[in-house]
């Protein structure tokens, strides 16, 4: 709790300007009454919520807001979507989740919606982009390895559990903590307040890019299997808070080694510091038992 509160009411406005800039490369693309955010559960949510508060301010349209898990997408109960792309057959639709880490999320809900839409165009929308994929599927606010505040704890932010198949259905299910339940409170209108701050200020964002490594000569070196790890501090909390986590590497002269150091001392986790360990602007690497 108190490293989501640090994170959270930080000074740093870095991800108001993100927040605010993908907003903006939105809009810039498709008429706000045209538009359909759909929310990757369930990092995508927060941030949908977030882009839709942002877009409302700007230009007055209130934007719906859908759901859709890539958990087990083939057995997810996808008839409430499909009638409502059927009824809203005109509309634009932008999937929105927080972040790409080795673009597998968006490979799956691409081929969904291929499958889906017939031919309708394939929007992704992210804050953080450290995937090296682009294309113009793909709108993102940076190459930065960013942390999101609402990932840490996200069950508690967006009231989802992690996902499961149905033992009996086999259906996609999740459970739902009631907001009165949860540890956080209103996180939505802190993030409003902040953005708030900075909303009239010039926006400039710089980062030191660093040298990209070679990924398959790190696993190589390190024994460590090639599908079996993933990027980024939102990768390497959301494994940690999963329980998948087997193995952190990070540069200890990192933004976030810090707080990966005392989420490794919570969860009793090796973490091993490797001075300018990087990948795709990204300075943390998490090896996962499952």
């Amino acid at each position: 709790l108190d490293i989501r509160e640090k994170i959270l009411f930080s000074d740093s406005d870095e991800l108001e300007n993100h927040l605010l800039n993908l907003a903006e490369l939105i809009i810039k693309d498709v008429s706000p009454s045209n538009l359909v955010l759909v929310a990757v559960l369930r990092s995508g949510f927060p941030l949908a919520a977030i882009l839709r508060y942002l877009i409302f301010r700007q230009k007055g349209f209130e934007i719906p807001i859908l759901g859709l898990t890539p958990n087990y997408i083939n057995n997810i109960y996808d008839k409430p979507f499909k009638s409502y792309l059927k009824s809203h057959s005109d509309a634009e639709y932008y999937f929105v989740d927080g972040w790409m880490s080795k673009g597998v999320t968006c490979s799956i809900i691409k081929k969904f919606w291929r499958k889906l839409s017939k031919g309708k165009s394939f929007h992704f929308v992210v804050v953080s982009n450290i995937s090296g994929i682009e294309n113009n599927d793909i709108i993102s606010s940076c190459n930065h390895d960013l942390l999101l505040p609402w990932n840490i704890a996200l069950t508690d932010t967006v009231g989802l559990s992690q996902y499961f198949q149905h033992p009996t259905s086999k259906i996609s299910t999740s459970f739902y903590i009631p907001a009165a339940n949860r540890a956080f409170k209103d996180f939505e209108s802190i993030i409003r307040k902040r953005i708030n701050k900075v909303a009239n200020i010039t926006r400039t964002c710089h980062y030191n890019n660093c040298k990209l490594q070679n990924i398959t000569t790190f696993l190589s070196s390190n024994s460590i299997p090639n599908n079996n790890w993933k990027i980024g501090i939102n990768e390497c909390i959301k494994a940690i808070e999963k329980g998948s986590a087997d193995m952190i590497y990070a540069d200890p002269d990192a933004l976030y080694y810090e707080i990966l150091t005392e989420y490794a001392k919570i969860f009793h986790l090796r973490l091993i510091p490797i001075k300018g360990l990087c990948f795709n602007n990204s300075h943390c690497l998490v090896v996962r038992s499952k």
